[in-house]
């Protein structure tokens, strides 16, 4: 099940990063929200940056910043990245994100950090495409009882692999949150309890077949 939820086309889906600033692409307009998991989550991505309508499944979702997807209103000072979103619903017993790393061929996970119910880390694996650094972040959550797990990729020199990668991260997954909330209420079915730390393990280990 760790290997499902990790990254599913991680190698695949990111040569959009070889798109020159705004140049034009071809296909749907980039999302700013999605619905996933039959409207249990709905995906908001961090500042600056939309969901690529051409990955979007009811379980994964790769982000990046909106005018390299072709976006005309694209924040140009967010780092340049790329965000892969994996999702299942929440049945197995408890995961770490060690178990999440290691599906995901991370060699080693850095610094970690525990907070609120989100476990993320800066983790080293084989980068996923020659634009990209080996180093990233990786992040596991729970959202009204549905396993997220987040890893944000990017070049070498972006913001993106510091300290303002954890912060569009933790921003991505609040803003999720609520509003996730927002269209439980706004539907009539109650958001649903979370637990961050159980149901990732059942799901993973397909994503990366």
């Amino acid at each position: 099940m760790a290997a499902t939820l990790s990254a599913c086309t991680e190698g695949t889906e990111l040569g959009f990063l070889q798109t020159k600033q705004g140049a034009s692409t071809s296909g749907p307009a980039p999302l700013t929200q999605a619905q996933m998991m039959r409207g249990a989550v709905t995906l908001v991505p961090p500042s600056g940056y939309c969901i690529d309508p051409r990955s979007l499944k009811q379980n994964f979702a790769l982000l990046a910043r909106c005018d390299t997807l072709g976006g005309k209103n694209g924040a140009l000072d967010a780092p340049l990245g790329v965000m892969t979103v994996s999702l299942a619903a929440s049945t197995g017993p408890a995961l770490s994100l060690s178990s999440v790393a290691q599906a995901a061929d991370a060699t080693s996970l850095g610094e970690r950090f525990d907070v609120k119910g989100v476990e993320l880390a800066r983790a080293t694996a084989t980068s996923p495409t020659g634009e990209l650094s080996k180093n990233h972040w990786r992040a596991v959550t729970q959202i009204n009882r549905t396993d997220l797990s987040i890893a944000l990729f990017a070049p070498t020199q972006s913001p993106a692999l510091g300290k303002e990668g954890r912060s569009m991260i933790r921003s991505m997954i609040n803003a999720t949150q609520s509003a996730s909330v927002a269209t439980s209420v706004a539907t009539g079915i109650p958001p649903k309890a979370t637990n961050p730390k159980k149901g990732l393990a059942a799901t993973l280990t397909g994503l990366f077949d």
